[in-house]
C-alpha cells in the first residue's frame, strides 16, 4: 500500500510484522476464541504482570488489543483502507521489555483493500460491522469468560483508548479535509454502530467521559477514565490510577497534589 508506514504501526499500536525479541508467548488471536486457548493465554499472562486475579489479565490485554483497533481505525483515516486484521493473521505476542512484559501483534504481511471514492461513509460503516461484530466481539467475549470478568468492563477499557486516538488524529491531520474524515469515522464509531454490532444493549465506545484537569499540563482537560483497569490488583504497588473512576474526589485530589509537588 502505497501510504502504509509500518514503522508507525509498530511505534503506536504494537502492529508488527518482525517477531518480538525475548517473546516468551505467542498464540493467534483465534486460538484465544477457544476456552482452552484464552484460558492458556490468561494462565500465562497474569503472573507476568503480578496479577493478584485473573480478571486483571483481561482489562490489560483489552487495553493493548484495543491498540488493534486503533490501527484499523488508523487504516481506514489515513491509509483510506480497511486493513485485515482478523484474528486468523493475528498472532499476540508476551515479550520482556526492561523489567516489564510487552505486548504486541504480529502480522506475516501488511493487507489491506482499499475504500471506494464513491459512498465512502457507507463502506466505512460496513467495515467496521464486520471488524468489531465478527472479530472483536468474539475475542472480548472468550477472554472475558476465562479471566472471570464481565465482558463489558473490556470493552470499557478500550473505549477510552479510542477517544484518544481521536484527539491524536484530530491534532495529525494536515489539511480540513483529512480533519473531517477523522470526524467522520468516529462519529460512525461512537454513534453509528447499533449496540447489536458489540452485543451489548448500548454501542460501548459511545461514551460521555467525566473531565479534570491534566496535572501534568496546566490548564489542559484530560478524560477520567470509563472504567477502572485493575492495576490496583496487582502486587506492584501500583495502586489506583489518578483518572481512575473508582476514586473519590478527595481521593483523586490527593494524587493530583502528589503529582503536582513531584513535578516542581
Amino acid at each position: 500500500m502505497e501510504r502504509f508506514d509500518a514503522a508507525y504501526y509498530d511505534k503506536q499500536f504494537y502492529v508488527t510484522l518482525e517477531d518480538k525479541p525475548d517473546t516468551m508467548y505467542g498464540a493467534t488471536l483465534s486460538s484465544l476464541l477457544h476456552q482452552e486457548g484464552a484460558a492458556s493465554f490468561i494462565g500465562t499472562y497474569a503472573p507476568l504482570i503480578k496479577a493478584l486475579e485473573t480478571d486483571v489479565a483481561g482489562t490489560y490485554f483489552a487495553s493493548w488489543f484495543g491498540a488493534v483497533c486503533a490501527a484499523f481505525q488508523y487504516s481506514l483515516w489515513h491509509d483510506n483502507a480497511v486493513a485485515s486484521l482478523s484474528l486468523d493473521r493475528v498472532e499476540v505476542q508476551l515479550f520482556k521489555i526492561e523489567h516489564r512484559t510487552g505486548v504486541a501483534f504480529r502480522v506475516n504481511s501488511w493487507e489491506a483493500e482499499p475504500l471506494p471514492a464513491e459512498n465512502r461513509e457507507a463502506a466505512v460503516l460496513a467495515a467496521m460491522e464486520a471488524f468489531y461484530g465478527q472479530q472483536v466481539k468474539p475475542l472480548l467475549e472468550s477472554v472475558a469468560e476465562a479471566a472471570g470478568i464481565n465482558v463489558g468492563q473490556l470493552w470499557g477499557v478500550m473505549g477510552t483508548r479510542m477517544h484518544y486516538a481521536m484527539d491524536r488524529w484530530l491534532q495529525e491531520a494536515q489539511t480540513d479535509e483529512e480533519r473531517e474524515r477523522v470526524r467522520q469515522d468516529f462519529d460512525t464509531l461512537f454513534y453509528g454502530l447499533e449496540p447489536e454490532v458489540f452485543g451489548r444493549k448500548k454501542n460501548p465506545f459511545d461514551i460521555r467521559f467525566r473531565m479534570m484537569e491534566n496535572p501534568r499540563i496546566p490548564g489542559e482537560q484530560m478524560r477520567i477514565k470509563a472504567v477502572c483497569c485493575l492495576a490496583y490488583k496487582t502486587d506492584t504497588g501500583h495502586g489506583y490510577c489518578f483518572t481512575c473512576p473508582r476514586l473519590t474526589e478527595s481521593e483523586r485530589e490527593e494524587k493530583v497534589s502528589k503529582i503536582k509537588a513531584g513535578a516542581h
